[in-house]
């Protein structure tokens, strides 16, 4: 019974790390995808 709850403890904690990586990754790239198209809608 411990173990298992240990695993899923573990698991968890996985998928934190994971998220915190992932999600703020995302942003940026969506930040500089936005960017991008703007800077090549520009005529300057």
């Amino acid at each position: 019974h411990k173990f298992i709850e240990n695993i899923g403890y573990v698991l968890y904690g996985i998928y934190n790390v994971t998220m915190v990586v992932v999600l703020p990754n995302m942003l940026i790239a969506m930040i500089n995808s936005s960017y991008q198209e703007i800077e090549d809608d520009s005529d300057v």
